[in-house]
């Protein structure tokens, strides 16, 4: 409650949310009684003076009073001062939140939830012993297991798993080395081994690089022919500059002639080549 006894004065470019002062009911009557009891000089300016007063009470108490449901000067304040406080424990709480989030972002980060699921990893295709589908069949194998270690939690587990997708010349050769209903093979590396020996390439590199000079788009989607490039690119060695010759000398002549009317960026890499290649094989047969 304000003291009557301290003046209170809100200017008028007073721009705080307090711009309206609750006057108590004893300044109000202090104010009355005052202007009731100071003697007139005459009936008439007394008359004069006491209307004025009433006029000057009355324009106060409009101005400076708010029905009661909205509190006193003291509960604005205090409620000021309570709202400021919230938004103090709303802002730290604001802070740790963040942090929290940090620290989750960082546990979700590579090795923490990103890897793929045991069930999203698909199983190898059967293998028969083609040579050309001995490379694939390792790959996807190895995958597997890998990422299914609860399944697989022995060699024995791995190699049964493995020799289910075996049949024709694959499963023959195999077969041999199954007694008692084990597989007797110390590792998943020597099972691999002896498919390598029986249907691999003793010279896979050599075979890879004959076949990348044979290799040509013709007329299929580049994205299908750069399947089979990087097929082959996983067997040969080659450096980027290598790569890019490759790539260019199969490509079919459409594309070839659309690239003679482009600039090649000098900081152009491989992967960058191959994208602005797709997309030129993309327009070419949008407009076809």
């Amino acid at each position: 409650m304000a003291d009557a006894s301290v003046p209170i004065t809100v200017g008028a470019q007073d721009q705080s949310p307090l711009q309206y002062v609750l006057v108590s009911d004893r300044f109000l009557q202090q104010l009355r009684t005052a202007s009731a009891s100071r003697p007139p000089a005459t009936v008439e300016q007394g008359a004069s003076t006491h209307a004025e007063a009433l006029a000057m009470f009355n324009a106060i108490t409009r101005a400076t009073t708010t029905p009661s449901t909205h509190g006193t000067y003291d509960d604005l304040v205090g409620d000021n001062a309570a709202y400021a406080a919230r938004v103090t424990r709303l802002e730290d709480d604001l802070t740790r939140e963040r942090a929290i989030s940090a620290r989750l972002a960082t546990l979700e980060g590579p090795g923490h939830g990103h890897e793929p699921k045991p069930e999203d990893i698909p199983d190898p295709d059967d293998f028969d012993g083609t040579r050309a589908n001995l490379r694939p069949f390792l790959t996807k194998l190895r995958l597997k297991i890998a990422g299914n270690a609860t399944r697989f939690p022995n060699v024995q587990h791995q190699l049964r798993y493995a020799f289910g997708f075996l049949k024709g010349d694959a499963y023959a050769t195999i077969e041999p080395h199954l007694v008692n209903d084990r597989l007797n093979f110390a590792t998943l590396d020597e099972f691999t081994q002896v498919l390598k020996m029986a249907f691999g390439d003793p010279d896979e590199p050599r075979t890879a690089a004959l076949e990348l000079e044979r290799l040509r788009q013709t007329n299929k989607e580049f994205s299908r022919y750069y399947a089979d490039f990087q097929r082959l690119m996983a067997i040969v060695n080659y450096d980027e500059r290598a790569k890019r010759d490759a790539l260019e000398r199969g490509l079919n002549k459409e594309l070839k002639s659309a690239l003679t009317f482009q600039d090649t960026p000098d900081d152009e890499t491989f992967l960058q080549f191959v994208a602005r290649v797709n997309r030129l094989d993309n327009r070419i047969r949008a407009y076809a």
